[in-house]
């Protein structure tokens, strides 16, 4: 009986073992078949860039806090947290943070197509199983004999290059370019007309192009492609966002750079009858110029771009700090009405439960805020400067309601009071922004019927005006306004008024000073306007 239960005792344990074996077999073979990595690292400097060291292994743990924070910025989906496992390290990450600064600069506007894009690089570079869609087609040793990748094969769906290239194709270059051609005319290499997934994807894996190191061979097809001999790949098919969905801290595209989104009704602020749903306010109005200086400055796209753009000296960050300190003094302005101080704050029109004024100004791109305005992205070297002032500013012009600005400084472009401010209504649109000459900024009032309550508000009015009439700049010069709606005269606009107000006398009356397709058509009310110009 002893021998039987010990004979039965060792029939299991064998039993088991061979079950444990085919088990762990079976893991094994699952976790080839997922792939490993074909390189690691970075190994030899080229005229175009860095080519990687050839590894055939397993991922490796990406510990270093700068490199997670990079994966998680332009590879999200790869980022697992402190279990994260790459076929890139740091320095590979910081070649390709380089090498996409321009894709960013032309399709930061579009930020799900920008991320499709991105996805190209991101699971060529570091998907920790890298092998499966991956080859190694050429290898040579360096010249400290390290083995070095020189060419690659790269299969990928159509479903993802299809949805990739679809949600980029109708992006248009930034503002600052002054035209509304195709992003694609200069990713492809061909004119935008003539660009498909294909001749795009082969543009960019080719070292012809300028910026590759290596070469990169795609293959799109939905089935396996093989190389003879050497290896089968299975297509990258990640998911893809189109030009209207989001995905993640993506946001959808603008309806400028997406057909699939609806043209808003006005064609300044979005959701503006939410914005602004009340008939009757009043707004009070600056037109800014700098006189006798036509002057223009250079500034220079991020690395590795060589190009600049020109803007005119209203750009000037020195003359921006001079009209945010006038602002900011406009902000402060009180009056006395029935022994009471009245502020802009006790009379301004503000949005749902946000405590700030409604100011349409394009200091409101920085928040109203001094620091912000001086805020600058570097490299991680303090030597290049990736994102400024003008970096934001451009990305805001182009989609005012993004709260991350798809520069390197990757900050808000709403105002303080929680809406987009869009640039029709702060700069004139002439070739881009950049030439603009004119700065408006409006400040929204309520206009009650409550005689109390627009008493307060006229009396405000008065002191606005009277330290503007006593404003003097050598470097600025200003036209205000104020601006009040004719109760019962609906969606009426009188285009040369003359009017006065609280016994002001009107001066130098000039309706063409501030663009009435602006906040006036905007409001859709009837407003009558009084232009005071400081001599």
């Amino acid at each position: 009986m002893m021998l039987n239960c010990q004979g039965l005792n060792l029939h299991s344990v064998t039993a088991f073992l061979f079950a444990a074996i085919f088990f762990f077999a079976q893991k094994i073979n699952a976790d080839s078949d997922r792939g490993h990595c074909i390189w690691y690292g970075e190994c030899t400097n080229t005229s175009t860039g860095r080519q990687n060291c050839a590894y055939n292994g397993t991922a490796k743990p990406m510990t270093d806090p700068a490199a997670l924070s990079r994966l998680q910025r332009y590879c999200p989906q790869l980022y697992k947290g402190n279990s994260t496992l790459t076929c890139c390290n740091a320095a590979q990450l910081v070649t390709m943070e380089k090498s996409m600064s321009l894709a960013e600069e032309l399709l930061r506007n579009c930020p799900s197509c920008y991320y499709n894009f991105l996805n190209i690089f991101c699971y060529l570079t570091c998907d920790p199983h890298q092998s499966t869609s991956v080859g190694v087609k050429t290898q040579a040793p360096n010249e400290k004999g390290v083995a070095t990748v020189l060419a690659v094969d790269y299969a990928m769906t159509t479903t993802f290059a299809d949805g990739m290239f679809n949600s980029c194709t109708n992006v248009i270059l930034p503002n600052i370019y002054g035209n509304t051609d195709s992003v694609m005319g200069v990713l492809c290499g061909c004119p935008a007309a003539n660009c498909t997934a294909k001749k795009l994807l082969d543009f960019l894996g080719s070292p012809l192009n300028g910026h590759s190191p290596f070469e990169i061979d795609f293959h799109v097809q939905n089935m396996s492609w093989s190389r003879p001999g050497m290896y089968t790949l299975k297509p990258m098919n990640t998911s893809t966002a189109a030009c209207n969905e989001t995905f993640g801290n993506f946001s959808a595209c603008s309806y400028k750079d997406c057909p699939a989104i609806p043209v808003p009704l006005a064609p300044v602020l979005p959701n503006i009858s939410v914005l602004y749903p009340w008939p009757e306010y009043r707004v009070e109005q600056l037109v800014i110029t700098r006189p006798d200086n036509d002057t223009k400055f250079k500034h220079s796209f991020p690395p590795p771009s060589i190009g600049y753009i020109s803007f005119t000296s209203l750009f000037d960050k020195t003359f921006m700090h001079l009209l945010l300190d006038l602002q900011s003094k406009i902000q402060n302005i009180t009056a006395t009405y029935k022994g009471k101080n009245v502020s802009l704050h006790d009379i301004c029109h503000r949005v749902n439960s946000n405590e700030n004024c409604v100011i349409i100004s394009i200091l409101e791109y920085w928040q109203n805020n001094a620091t912000r305005l001086d805020e600058v992205a570097m490299d991680e070297y303090g030597f290049f400067v990736f994102a400024d002032y003008l970096d934001h500013l451009l990305s805001c012009a182009h989609t005012p309601n993004t709260t991350h600005d798809h520069t390197r400084l990757n900050t808000t472009c709403l105002g303080t009071s929680g809406i987009p401010i869009d640039p029709w209504l702060v700069m004139n649109d002439v070739a881009g922004y950049s030439e603009s000459k004119t700065f408006v900024i409006s400040f929204i009032v309520k206009n009650s019927h409550n005689r109390e309550e627009t008493g307060a508000a006229e009396a405000w009015e008065k002191a606005y005006t009277n330290f503007l009439t006593n404003f003097s700049s050598p470097n600025m010069t200003i036209k205000f306004s104020i601006k009040k709606p004719i109760i019962g005269v609906p969606h009426t606009i009188f285009p040369n008024p003359v009017v006065t107000i609280d016994g002001l006398d009107s001066k130098d009356v000039s309706s063409a000073a501030v663009p009435q397709y602006g906040i006036i058509t905007l409001l859709t009310c009837a407003l009558c306007t009084i232009f005071i110009r400081k001599m």
